[in-house]
């Protein structure tokens, strides 16, 4: 009984982080042969909580574009049950972001 136990714990340890990785980043290579992380689209449920929940706007100078990362003056607002996403509001202009590097994965329209 107690060789299964450990044995299902172990599976189950190695298949959900694996699950989780997979919901925010993929892993590719450039063209130089480097592996470079992409940053996959969120899942429709995060757009629909960035839009349902307006927060106040931070002004940046600098345009506001997908892949780039913002500075830590503008305050993100987490996603709930969602971990790997935060969003804020930016030169008026809602943003999705990857919460570990703070890079924009969409805006909002």
């Amino acid at each position: 009984m107690m060789r299964r136990l450990v044995i299902a714990t172990v599976v189950v340890g190695s298949i959900v982080p694996a699950a989780l990785a997979q919901e925010t980043t993929d892993m590719d290579t450039d063209v130089a042969g480097e592996t470079v992380e992409t940053v996959v689209a969120p899942p429709p449920e995060v757009r629909t909580y960035v839009i349902q929940n307006e927060q106040p706007s931070v002004t940046i100078g600098r345009e506001v574009v997908v892949g780039a990362p913002l500075p830590d003056e503008v305050i993100l607002y987490r996603v709930p049950r969602h971990r790997a996403y935060e969003y804020g509001e930016v030169n008026n202009q809602r943003v999705i972001v990857d919460a570990r590097t703070r890079r924009i994965v969409e805006i909002v329209q």
